[in-house]
């Protein structure tokens, strides 16, 4: 998820959900789904169903995909 974000960031030179989103939905349609927590497969299987990215979420959901994700904006903004 790291990676996908780096990879918007520094192509689209912003924060933007929804290629973040996008990008997400091909990983998760890919099939190539290791490594994949069971909140995220919720999230991306709405975003499939056509879902829009800001109601995607699954509520109170607990896990470090947040956390992984940070660091990718941490290193963008910091540069």
């Amino acid at each position: 998820m790291a990676r996908i974000v780096a990879a918007s960031l520094a192509d689209k030179e912003v924060y933007d959900p929804a290629d973040i989103a996008q990008r997400y939905q091909q990983w998760y349609e890919s099939g190539d789904l290791r490594g994949m927590g069971s909140n995220t497969k919720r999230a991306l299987q709405k975003l499939s169903m056509g879902i829009p990215w800001m109601s995607s979420g699954v509520p109170k959901a607990e896990g470090n995909a947040p956390a992984m994700r940070g660091v990718s904006f941490g290193v963008f903004y910091l540069s």
